[in-house]
């Protein structure tokens, strides 16, 4: 489904410019919030009944909102690096990155070998689940300082 990749195509621009104003740490929590939502009622999807339209319709919306809570989280995620680690902001970038590698490649066939013990829904109640514990770190482990506006720079690419 391609409205994933095109929300989270839109959502960046639009968390780059809010997350000064909004804050770093409340776009991650908010982000991984609306994920476990997101993710929970994809699962659902299942069960709404036996209309393949509604069906249809609530995992395009799921997989919308996915896709913009993971434009919120990702984006944050590289401000937030540039931010607090700036000697060393290229190889923790590169850890972001390999992260989201990793996960690309791995998820697919954790969630493949699943589906051979667990029902559709429950697959995605598994996931949601475990992104939940994210929610739940980002909240209680960033600090709230990350919603604060960053010091002004002394010096800028900026003209």
């Amino acid at each position: 489904m391609a409205c994933y990749p095109l929300a989270f195509l839109i959502t960046g621009p639009i968390v780059g410019v809010s997350m000064e104003k909004l804050g770093k740490k409340n776009f991650v929590v908010f982000g991984l919030l609306f994920m476990t939502i997101a993710t929970g009622t994809f699962g659902l999807a299942a069960y709404v009944g036996k209309t393949a339209g509604l069906f249809f319709t609530v995992s395009i919306i799921a997989r919308t909102l996915q896709g913009i809570a993971d434009g919120m989280v990702t984006c944050t995620m590289y401000s937030i690096i540039v931010m607090e680690y700036p000697k060393q902001q290229e190889l923790y970038v590169g850890y972001l990155n390999m992260s989201i590698g990793v996960g690309t490649c791995i998820g697919p066939i954790l969630g493949s070998l699943l589906a051979r013990v667990l029902t559709y829904g429950e697959v995605f109640s598994v996931l949601a689940a475990l992104i939940s514990f994210s929610f739940f770190a980002a909240a209680f482990l960033l600090p709230s300082r990350l919603n604060n506006s960053r010091p002004p720079r002394t010096e800028s690419m900026e003209k």
